[in-house]
């Protein structure tokens, strides 16, 4: 989890164009926070980074970089009105992918 949380770190400065490491404590914690919350509002547990992603990974991934975003610029408290539909389209995308795995297990 520590290690998946350093990949990311580096993600999430990226976007965030922040090349300085004295904030990095304060962006790992709303990592944490947003992973928790994207998990609780979705489902969606399988974060990754990386080149061999799956589309619901990088839909999560997305969220989360703008999660970190609106809390480092002290909005958090907006993310989920502003990003709703995001939200409401992960949570069918997850879905999605549970019924077409069962659906492949049921077929072996």
């Amino acid at each position: 989890m520590e290690q998946f949380i350093e990949d990311v770190l580096s993600v999430v400065k990226a976007h965030l164009k922040v090349t300085f490491t004295g904030q990095d404590n304060d962006i790992r914690g709303h990592i944490r926070s947003g992973m928790a919350n994207i998990t609780k509002w979705t489902g969606f547990r399988d974060f990754a980074v990386g080149a061999d992603i799956t589309d619901t990974q990088v839909m999560a991934l997305a969220l989360l970089k703008e999660y970190v975003r609106y809390r480092r610029d002290g909005a958090g408290y907006l993310f989920r009105s502003d990003y709703l539909s995001e939200i409401y389209d992960l949570q069918f995308k997850v879905v999605e992918d549970s019924v077409k795995k069962k659906a492949q297990q049921t077929n072996i």
